[in-house]
C-alpha cells in the first residue's frame, strides 16, 4: 500500500502542473482507507455514503424472505410483487449489446427527473460505451409488458458470487401507479434468480439507503481520503471528524436504517 501511495502521489505531481490537483481516493471501504492511513496518509477519512448490499441465502427467494426481521416487511415486499405482475410487466435477461438501442427514452427521462440535460440520442451513445466497454459481461433486465416497448431496464454485472446494479432507467409517463416497478426490477428478480446463478449478493450502490434497508439491505460506509502530502484535510482532522460523527448519527437515529448498520467497527473507524 506504502508503494501505491507513493507512485499516485508521483503521478499526481506530473498530473498537476498542467491541470487537476487533486489527489484521492473515492467511495474506499473502511478496510482499504485503514490501509492507506496505515501507509503514512495522515488527512482524516470523510464518510461519503452508505453502500446497501443485498444478501440472499442458500435457498434464494424464500430463504431471503425468511431472512428478514419483519413480517410487516415481507408483508409489504409480497404485496409490491403481486401489483407488479397483474400490471402485466414481464422482466427479460439479456445481453446489453442485443437490446441497448431501445432503452434510450427510458435513461433519458430517468437522467432528466435528477436535473440532467440530454437527449435519447444523447444516452444512446453513453449506452454503447458500456457495450464496447464491458461486451458479453453488460447484461440487462428489461421491465415490459407482452409485446410492447421496455419500460425500464437495469443494467448489471455478475462477478464470483454478487450482481453489481449499475444503471437504471424507466419511460415515466408509462408506469403503473403502485406497480413498484423500481423494486421489482432491481431487487425482487435479481433475488429470485440469485440460486440458479449461485449469487450470494446483490450491490445496490450508494443512493436511497432508506428504502434500501427497508428491503433488508445492510449499510456500509464508503470514504474519501485524500492522498496528497500537503493535503487540507489533516489541518482540519476535526472538522472532518464531526462530518462523520453527523452522519453516522443520522443513520443510527433513523429506525429505517439503525439496524441494517451490521458492522459498527466499520462505521466507528474514524469518528
Amino acid at each position: 500500500m506504502a508503494q501505491l501511495v507513493d507512485e499516485v502521489r508521483r503521478l499526481h505531481a506530473l498530473v498537476g502542473q498542467v491541470g487537476e490537483r487533486a489527489c484521492v481516493g473515492m467511495y474506499l471501504t473502511t478496510r482499504d482507507a485503514l490501509a492507506i492511513c496505515g501507509a503514512g496518509v495522515t488527512a482524516q477519512p470523510v464518510l461519503l455514503g452508505a453502500d446497501a448490499w443485498l444478501h440472499v441465502p442458500p435457498g434464494g427467494w424464500s430463504a431471503w424472505l425468511d431472512s428478514l426481521t419483519s413480517r410487516q416487511r415481507v408483508k409489504k415486499i409480497r404485496k409490491e410483487v403481486r401489483r407488479f405482475r397483474e400490471a402485466g410487466y414481464e422482466i427479460t435477461h439479456m445481453p446489453l449489446s442485443e437490446c441497448y438501442e431501445s432503452l434510450a427514452v427510458a435513461a433519458a427521462s430517468t437522467q432528466s427527473k435528477y436535473g440532467n440535460a440530454g437527449s435519447p440520442e444523447d444516452y444512446l451513445a453513453t449506452l454503447r460505451r458500456y457495450v464496447d466497454g464491458m461486451g458479453i459481461a453488460a447484461k440487462v433486465a428489461v421491465c415490459s409488458r407482452r409485446g410492447d416497448h421496455p419500460v425500464g431496464f437495469c443494467i448489471y454485472f455478475v462477478w464470483g458470487d454478487t450482481v453489481f446494479l449499475r444503471w437504471c432507467g424507466f419511460d415515466y409517463k408509462r408506469l403503473v401507479d403502485g406497480a413498484a416497478e423500481y423494486f421489482n426490477l432491481l431487487y425482487y428478480d435479481q433475488v429470485e434468480l440469485a440460486a440458479e446463478r449461485g449469487v450470494r449478493w446483490i450491490h445496490a450502490g450508494i443512493k436511497s439507503p432508506e428504502a434500501k434497508a427497508r428491503r433488508g439491505a445492510e449499510l456500509r460506509p464508503l470514504w474519501l481520503v485524500d492522498l496528497a502530502e500537503d493535503s487540507v484535510l489533516a489541518q482540519v482532522s476535526d472538522q472532518v471528524q464531526q462530518h462523520n460523527m453527523r452522519g453516522y448519527q443520522r443513520l443510527v437515529e433513523d429506525g429505517q436504517t439503525s439496524a441494517a448498520l451490521v458492522d459498527r467497527d466499520s462505521w466507528e473507524a474514524f469518528l
